[in-house]
């Protein structure tokens, strides 16, 4: 049964994340990256070990583009003809009568946008989807022309027909404004350095963090790299947040200071950890003070590295909470069976970082059961008490205010008399071979194999843990409960 239990217990360990095989990837942005930082100090504020960490580069290059909550349709082909020429020659053609020439000439010329080499102006924009609308509707096409109105009221929700009233055109055109007008809208944040950036034809300005709210639907997008322009079409969805982030590296600098960085920077490195196998990404900001973020779990977090002297040991930084190790106390209770009884639970456990996620685990018990059931003891009616101690070890995903764990400890139950008199009356009430019982010394081993997460609301101090356990000891045993605590540390 011991050995049993020990491989359900490696079992268990080895499968919680955060184990002794993951890794931490770092990533420096800050303006000095030729000197070298102490890599003890970042992984005591990250509360892994120093060997752990991964060295990246930074992992996006400079003039990219990055969305989340859109999705793009690049440049398909070669720069076309300026759109004011085509506006004028699907005019002339609408007004002989040939709307099948209109439609095509504008839907080529809509389509070829984004090869654009100037940005597009706005209002011609919205000409060209109106008549490319009309065009569809003389043709017969109605999903055409619902679909050029359509992008045409996301461009312009307030706008209105310009042909004279009672040519037929307002009825459909209506019609999709109603369905249009009831969407949500969305936030499109755009992050970029002094370039040209422009939405639909309208300019974005050029400080950082720049917010637009955006109809559902096609829009332009439109960005300066290098001196040339680059266009994309860009579907967003209703009632989405939409990120635009040009010069990623950058926005890692600045960091997850609102929702437009926040976003792509969870995005980026969270899809970086794990294409590389990483428990997480983190990012050095600054190196006087050394201080940065980290990804983890899809969710990013500040961290501040401790003083020099804390991380070394020295005076008012020694200890485990200086090495970024930590210490750790819970106390709470719950449910226990042991043999055949079923237990109150009051438990404690204390935890001592070793190195990394590995720490050393003292964890104790005192089962309460209900009133004993034997007629004719003087101990019928009273209540049997079940001490015991264990030591182990414990395994806990490091950093963050969610840390699952799984743990490993043996030790010893305390079996009073009164504590064999009630298994002694439970086996009597099912009919069981009482004489093992009977025997039962003053002491008997347990072991525990227990699982679990610690939550730290805010990543704070403040420690509640939610925990079960099987095992083997005083007869088949389990446990599940609450605790409350305190961390001190990692």
């Amino acid at each position: 049964m011991i050995a049993r239990t020990a491989a359900i217990a490696a079992l268990v360990l080895l499968a919680l994340p955060g184990s002794a095989d993951a890794a931490t990837g770092l990533i420096r942005v800050d303006a000095d990256r030729a000197t070298e930082i102490d890599s003890a100090r970042v992984a005591a504020a990250l509360g892994v070990a120093s060997t752990d960490l991964v060295p990246l580069s930074t992992p996006f290059p400079t003039g990219g583009v990055f969305t989340s909550g859109a999705s793009l349709e690049p440049c398909a082909g070669q720069s076309s003809t300026p759109l004011g020429l085509v506006v004028d020659a699907a005019s002339s053609q609408l007004r002989d009568l040939r709307s099948d020439e209109a439609q095509a000439t504008l839907s080529s010329a809509i389509e070829g946008l984004p090869c654009a080499t100037e940005v597009i102006d706005r209002d011609t924009l919205i000409t060209t989807l109106e008549l490319l609308g009309q065009a569809a509707q003389d043709e017969g096409d109605e999903a055409a022309a619902r679909a050029a109105y359509g992008q045409l009221l996301a461009v312009a929700p307030g706008f209105s027909l310009t042909s004279a009233p009672g040519t037929g055109y307002e009825t459909l055109f209506d019609d999709v404004r109603r369905t249009a007008l009831s969407s949500a809208t969305a936030d499109v944040w755009v992050q970029h350095a002094e370039w040209t950036v422009a939405i639909d034809g309208a300019p974005v300005r050029t400080d950082r963090g720049a917010t637009v709210r955006a109809m559902p639907g096609r829009h332009l997008l439109q960005w300066e790299v290098a001196g040339a322009l680059v266009g994309v079409w860009m579907t967003v969805e209703e009632g989405g947040v939409v990120v635009i982030a040009i010069e990623p590296a950058d926005v890692l600098l600045e960091g997850p200071v609102d929702t437009g960085r926040r976003l792509p920077i969870e995005g980026w490195l969270t899809d970086k950890a794990t294409t590389a196998d990483l428990d997480g990404v983190a990012v050095v900001q600054t190196a006087d003070p050394l201080a940065g973020y980290v990804v983890r779990g899809g969710a990013a977090e500040a961290w501040v590295a401790p003083a020099e002297d804390a991380s070394a040991g020295g005076p008012g930084g020694s200890g485990p909470a200086a090495s970024g190790v930590g210490l750790r106390l819970a106390v709470g209770g719950g449910w226990m069976l042991a043999s055949l009884a079923s237990y109150g639970d009051i438990a404690a456990a204390l935890d001592v970082g070793l190195v990394g996620p590995l720490h050393l685990r003292v964890d104790f018990d005192l089962g309460v059961s209900q009133p004993i059931s034997l007629p004719g003891s003087e101990l019928d009616g009273k209540t049997a008490l079940l001490p015991g101690v264990g030591v182990g070890v414990a395994l806990r995903r490091p950093g963050g205010p969610v840390q699952p764990f799984g743990a490993l400890t043996v030790g010893l139950w305390i079996t009073p008399g009164s504590t064999n008199e009630q298994a002694l009356a439970d086996a009597l009430e099912i009919g069981a071979d009482v004489e093992a019982l009977e025997a039962r010394g003053p002491v008997t081993f347990r072991g525990w194999v227990d699982g679990g997460v610690d939550l730290h609301p805010g990543d704070s101090p403040l420690l509640i843990r939610l925990y079960g356990g099987i095992g083997y000891g005083f007869g088949f045993q389990a446990r599940a409960g609450a605790q409350v605590g305190f961390r001190v540390g990692g």
